[in-house]
């Protein structure tokens, strides 16, 4: 679990960021949530938009999310834009939660 600080140095980082992943008309399928999972290996922090058009919620996005991998955490949500965080599982690609520990 992550304290106001850390959640704070993150929502800093990902405003930055873009959108890696889209949610559109199709809706969200077992494809996006392993394409959300694979960039959080690899990056830790991804932005998600849900597109107008898309047949999902951004809250039935988060709620999907959490229940296929629960270390995934929501860090912020703004209208259809999701920030997603989790710790990389490989050492070598944490730079960012070597960051984010170092916030007490």
């Amino acid at each position: 679990m992550l304290n106001k600080q850390q959640q704070r140095f993150l929502k800093k980082r990902a405003q930055k960021l873009p959108a890696s992943l889209q949610i559109g008309k199709n809706g969200l399928a077992e494809t996006n949530l392993e394409q959300l999972q694979q960039q959080l290996n690899n990056q830790e922090l991804v932005k998600v938009s849900v597109l107008q058009n898309a047949i999902v919620s951004p809250i039935d996005v988060i709620t999907a999310v959490q229940n296929f991998d629960r270390r995934i955490l929501k860090i912020q949500a703004i209208g259809r834009v999701i920030v997603f965080y989790k710790r990389a599982p490989q050492k070598a690609k944490r730079h960012l939660s070597l960051e984010v520990d170092q916030i007490r």
